[in-house]
């Protein structure tokens, strides 16, 4: 009962279009030792066609356009990361930015950098309370 309870807890991502089937070697990044415990998590790699459902969940409660504001924002070529609770990271070409986010949607650190893969330093917070910086590793799966 509770691996069922577990499954249906979870989040679901949303997909903005098809999923992507390449066979290519998986990212996971690592976040570890920030002031943010939703936050410090092993996070997979995610189609970037697939809409987080933190996104989706901050999308609906501002009133916008889910897949339109994905759109906008992911380049749909950048795969983002996802971890268990929902926490998820990803590269925002409006700004140029990686974004963590907690479960709910709510962007914690961001930091400047291409679009290659979330770096590993350089992470500031959005707010004082999130406390440390995270430790960010990004390891081959």
């Amino acid at each position: 009962m509770r691996v069922i309870q577990k499954h249906i807890a979870k989040p679901k991502s949303v997909n903005a279009d098809s999923q992507n089937t390449s066979c290519k070697a998986q990212k996971t990044v690592m976040v570890r030792s920030s002031g943010v415990k939703d936050v410090n998590q092993k996070y997979d790699e995610r189609d970037p066609t697939v809409i987080p459902a933190g996104f989706d969940a901050t999308c609906r409660e501002m009133k916008w356009d889910t897949k339109k504001m994905w759109l906008q924002l992911s380049d749909q070529k950048t795969p983002w990361f996802e971890a268990a609770n929902g926490s998820y990271i990803y590269w925002n070409r409006n700004d140029g930015q990686w974004w963590i986010d907690g479960p709910d949607g709510g962007g914690v650190f961001v930091v400047k950098a291409p679009n290659t893969l979330p770096p590993t330093r350089g992470w500031v917070a959005l707010s004082a309370k999130s406390g440390a910086v995270p430790n960010v590793e990004v390891l081959e799966a």
